[in-house]
């Protein structure tokens, strides 16, 4: 049907848990239900009439011309037994869970406008010392504590109990140790009078620009915040309807229109939060339905849903204090660099913070031999408190830290798990083994360079080997391969650890004893004394192939370095590469981001050919020109090594 040349819409009636909406032509009605619930009493017609005049109030404030105010329904006396909320209709095709549901190519543009207007709304909002209060660390506890006891009713009978327990346990651990966080986020001006229930249902993409709809009216300490909680709320929503992606690039826009980060711990905790929040709402609406029907089936499975996102951000959320260790010359510092760069973690290197003090730790042995001097034990301990002196601010951020040093000693373990308990930090615990015979090569091609923190010599390795005490609740990693393999085994004795003993891991902010990290599923094996891990007897290969790692890959797969595709290098004690007299082979001059971060020139022989012949390799000749170490080759920025068929090892 039509009315002249404009279409009549069909009407609609649509229900929340709280509401009714009526849409009728080009208007919108919404009748408030006379219900009671722990955060919301509409029971009296005065109560709604006050909500009534209130949703429009603010929501005025995004979407002026959309609210067009407050209608009485009377009785046939003239009496006003109820109210409704007036609007204009939007078109549901412009409707943003529409427009995600069928790709559009409106949706980015559209996240953009919302991104914009939402940077603009939060830096204008309402400001004070009472909205600062509803966002400190105790007042965000109790809105979990609260939700939790509504989810308790249907733990069971709709919820998987294990599943809402290890979301309670995991969200009292980043509150336990976190109050900094939010009180610098109090502090720098992040909080404000926000949105409080941004849904991608209530966000119409118009010509002229975004309607932001249905703020939460009904109690304003809800809608108090920081500006991080109220993004998270459409972030959450953006991944449930079609994937975390479509909620990066929401925040990424968001980010970029109010020109500040937000720390991703912090984020990921308050897509929990909202979380949280829609799975006691469906739990509520399938509570009002009857089980048997197809609304409450809906709600039960979206309950499901909703507390399994709860439960993936709360784990990415996590607050880690990693500790990598290791004798020297094992490519600790190789790996907490690669690995604290995937994860975000920021790196702490004991070497550092030594050549700071002027003092020693026990990776060093230059000037004076090991435990003197700058290596005494009382200079050690001086390093290692400064570490996690470095390291406490920024657990208490929600920043995840990750310590390199050798952790030879037990006690300095213990000071850090200490520091984890306070924090309510999960610690992961990361060994690098090596065989001492190519550990002592790679510290003396170091040495020789002196461009390293580490003074270390494999005198001192030695001795430290001798006095270190066991680790066993470290993940051994054989640091004899490509150091990305290293970084993803590392990144999976994470994981694995976290998953295998997560409820012991958080609970540390109320258990006073330490945690004990699993023990990785991989390990090298061990001597017979009293467990300590070693480096089995590992011969190196005489060939290696040489190829482009995937980041050095274009779109199309092909290679963006100047460097050949393929090659085979020859590796001699002392690790020197030889230049190639073959004529069938030319040479090249590749920059290899060394173990000390420095870039040095080192001749390469390749085969012209794309599929090189092994065994064509020339007679090995040895060069002055370049002595990089293995450790140079398997931890380059730019290739990953592996040995070519055929070779022994």
């Amino acid at each position: 049907m039509s009315r002249g040349d404009q279409p009549v819409l069909p009407a609609e009636v649509r229900e929340t848990h709280i509401s009714i909406l009526f849409f009728v032509g080009d208007r919108a009605y919404k009748l408030k239900k006379p219900v009671r619930f722990d955060f919301v009493d509409l029971s009296s017609r005065e109560r709604r009439e006050r909500a009534c005049h209130r949703e429009v109030e603010l929501n005025r404030r995004l979407a002026p011309d959309v609210y067009l105010g407050v209608l009485d329904v009377m009785d046939p006396a003239g009496e006003p037994v109820d109210h409704l909320v007036a609007m204009r209709r939007m078109p549901a095709e412009r409707r943003l869970s529409a427009l995600v549901a069928a790709s559009s190519r409106h949706t980015t543009p559209c996240l953009a406008a919302v991104a914009a207007q939402l940077a603009d709304f939060h830096a204008r909002a309402l400001r004070s010392p009472a909205i600062d209060a509803e966002a400190s660390r105790d007042a965000i506890a109790a809105l979990w504590r609260v939700n939790f006891d509504v989810l308790e009713r249907f733990r069971g009978a709709l919820l998987d109990p294990e599943t809402v327990e290890r979301c309670r346990t995991m969200a009292e651990a980043f509150l336990a140790g976190r109050e900094r966080l939010f009180t610098e986020r109090v502090n720098n001006g992040f909080v404000c009078d926000g949105h409080g229930d941004l849904q991608a249902d209530d966000i119409f993409y118009l010509d002229d620009g975004p309607r932001i709809l249905d703020c939460l009216e009904f109690d304003d300490t809800l809608r108090y915040g920081d500006v991080a909680n109220d993004i998270a709320f459409l972030a959450m929503d953006l991944e449930r309807l079609s994937d975390p992606a479509t909620a990066r690039t929401f925040v990424h826009l968001y980010e970029r229109a109010s020109g500040v980060e937000i720390p991703r711990t912090l984020l990921h905790f308050y897509i929990a939060y909202r979380a949280q929040v829609r799975t006691k709402v469906m739990c509520l609406r399938w509570s009002q339905s009857d089980p048997s029907s197809a609304p409450a089936g809906q709600a039960a499975e979206a309950a499901r849903q909703l507390l399994a996102l709860c439960d993936r951000h709360l784990t990415a959320a996590t607050v880690r204090l990693i500790l990598v260790g290791g004798l020297p010359g094992t490519g600790k510092s190789t790996l907490s660099r690669e690995l604290g760069r995937r994860l975000g973690a920021t790196v702490l290197r004991s070497d550092q913070l030594r050549s700071e003090l002027d003092t020693g730790d026990d990776d060093g042995g230059g000037a004076a031999g090991y435990g003197e001097g700058r290596y005494a034990p009382e200079a050690t301990a001086a390093v290692y408190r400064l570490l996690l002196e470095r390291a406490r601010p920024l657990l208490e951020l929600g920043m995840p830290v990750l310590i390199d040093a050798s952790w030879s000693d037990a006690r300095h373990r213990a000071a850090a798990m200490a520091l984890a308990r306070d924090t309510a930090a999960e610690v992961g615990e990361l060994c690098c083994v090596l065989d001492p015979t190519i550990a002592a090569r790679r510290i003396e091609a170091r040495l020789a360079r002196g461009k390293d923190l580490s003074e270390a010599t494999p005198a001192i390795a030695r001795q430290m080997a001798t006095a270190a005490d066991p680790w066993p609740t470290a993940h051994t990693i054989l640091t004899d391969k490509p150091i990305a393999a290293c970084v993803d085994e590392a990144e999976e004795a994470l994981r694995g650890h976290g998953a295998h003993d997560r409820r012991s891991a958080y609970a540390r902010c109320r258990d006073p004893q330490p945690n004990r990290a699993a023990r990785g599923s991989q390990a090298a094996p061990r001597t017979e004394m009293e467990g300590e891990a070693v480096m089995p007897r590992v011969q190196p290969a005489d060939e290696w192939e040489f190829l482009p790692r995937d980041d050095d890959l274009d779109d199309d797969g092909e290679s963006v370095d100047p460097a050949p595709e393929s090659a085979a290098i020859h590796v001699q004690e002392p690790w020197s590469l030889t230049p190639a007299e073959d004529p069938g082979r030319a040479e090249v001059d590749l920059s290899l981001d060394g173990v000390d971060g420095e870039d040095d020139d080192v001749p390469v022989s390749y085969f012209e050919d794309e599929q090189p012949e092994v065994g064509r390799l020339a007679t090995p000749v040895r060069t002055e020109e370049a002595e990089p170490d293995l450790e140079e080759l398997l931890e380059s920025q730019h290739y990953a090594f592996a040995p070519e068929p055929g070779d022994s090892v």
